[in-house]
Order: structure tokens, then sequence, then C-alpha cells
């Protein structure tokens, strides 16, 4: 009836949705997904979603929170570097912290770089991986970094580049959405980065890791072990598939004695 169809009407006007273009955040929860993690005595120092934090490992069943810093984003890679730097990958760029005094972290410096999600610090550089992109970036003074060169990888977004160094001048850099290829690098001149013939690993890098001259390459189900002795051409050794039907997400090496 029209009666009914007009009572229809008006209830669908009472309900519209009003939009208000002056809402102001008040504040936010800027823990979750803990990505970078490095440890020094008896502190870990995480990645907790926003949130660069320290905690005191003493008793391993109670770690307990003693220092925090609350970054503008999603943070991927945290690693230390002697007594009192770390250098912090968030989704916004590259951060140092003084963390000399673990109960109040200092950011002391900050590089723009998209996607920063994975850094290899050294002496005198940090080299970082973000959407793609392989940045050497000079440390000397951690307050005043800066870039001296920059080299394309895989071309993807590169939220999770894989990256490894060996012999403190060659880079290898893999993407687990970029399928096929682990790229490598010759950084010995910090100022003009020379591409290397890429690594055909024939599927995903899920994960990359150097160890004594041994680049290990979780590709997929796969772990592929390469020889280093040509760090220009890496040799196939070996290859073992791991049948728990999901990729390997982490590759490292320790020393080992059988009992």
């Amino acid at each position: 009836s029209t009666s009914h169809t007009q009572q229809q009407r008006a209830k669908q006007t009472s309900t519209a949705t009003t939009y208000d273009s002056a809402l102001t955040p008040i504040g936010r929860w800027a823990w979750g997904p803990c990505m970078g993690v490095d440890m020094r005595g008896h502190y870990a120092y995480i990645g907790n979603g926003f949130s660069f934090q320290i905690l005191d490992i003493t008793n391993l069943d109670a770690p307990i929170l003693v220092g925090e810093y609350v970054t503008s984003e999603l943070i991927y890679d945290v690693r230390l570097k002697g007594d009192s730097l770390a250098f912090v990958c968030n989704w916004d760029g590259f951060l140092i912290f003084d963390v000399s005094d673990p109960r109040t972290p200092e950011k002391l410096s900050e590089i723009p770089l998209w996607a920063a999600n994975r850094v290899i610090p050294t002496d005198s550089f940090a080299y970082v991986a973000s959407g793609g992109l392989l940045s050497i970036i000079d440390i000397t003074d951690p307050r005043n970094p800066h870039i001296r060169s920059q080299a394309a990888g895989d071309g993807g977004d590169g939220d999770r580049d894989q990256l490894a160094l060996f012999n403190g001048r060659y880079v290898y850099l893999g993407d687990p959405e970029w399928p096929g290829w682990i790229y490598a690098y010759d950084c010995q001149n910090p100022d003009r980065i020379q591409y290397l013939p890429n690594l055909n690993i024939a599927w995903y890098s899920f994960s990359v890791y150097e160890r004594n001259g041994l680049l290990l390459v979780g590709a997929s189900t796969r772990i592929k072990v390469y020889g280093l002795t040509d760090p220009a051409n890496p040799v196939l050794l070996g290859v073992d598939t791991l049948w728990a039907g999901y990729p390997i997400a982490g590759v490292t090496a320790g020393e080992f004695t059988p009992e």
C-alpha cells in the first residue's frame, strides 16, 4: 500500500549513515605482531607491532617490559650493534636508537625508506632492504646517517625481503613474493653497487642466511645450500626437502656437538 511504502522510505531515511569529516583520533593500540628480535645479555629487543620494546628476560618465565618507543608504523626488523645502538626497520623507514640505558631508548635519527624491512649493520654501514630496494647507509655518525648508494632488486612490493651479507662485501637479496631469483651485489665500493649474476633458485626465497661461506636458502619447503668460494657465482651443494607442508620461514645455523 501507499502508506506502507511511505513508512519504509521514512525508516530508510531515519537510519541513513551520517559521515563526520572532523573525526580526530585520540589514541591507538600500538602492539601487534612480533617480526624482529635481537638479544644482548639478559635483554631482548623486539618489534611489537608499532612499538620498539626492550624486555628484561632474566626470568624467562616472566619477561618484564623495561623500555619502549612507539614508532609510526609496523616494525619488521631489529638489529643491535655494539653496546649502545639498535637499528630498526618499519614501513616508514630506517631508525637508529641509543639503547645504552635499556629503560629509556632514545631515537637518534631516521631515514625515510618505503617498506624498510631488513637490516644488517657493520662497523660503518647498514645494508637495508626496502620495497625490493637495497640501500647502503653510512652510520659512522648515528645521529646523521646518510644513504651512500642504492640498487634495484626484485621489483615486488618487498615487505618481506630476505637479506644476507658475506665477507662484508657481497649482499644477497630475495623476496618470497617474487619467485625464482636471489639478487646478488658486490658492495666493495659503497658509493657504487655492482650487480652480479642473479642466483636462480627456481622457487620463492622465504629465507636467506650466510654461515661460514655457505648460503642457506629456504625455498618453499626445500633447504638449498650454496657454496660461496666464488661469491659472484654461488654453487649449489645440496638440497633437502622438508615435508611439513609449510614454507620454511627462517633458516639459521650454529654449532652442534653430537652426544
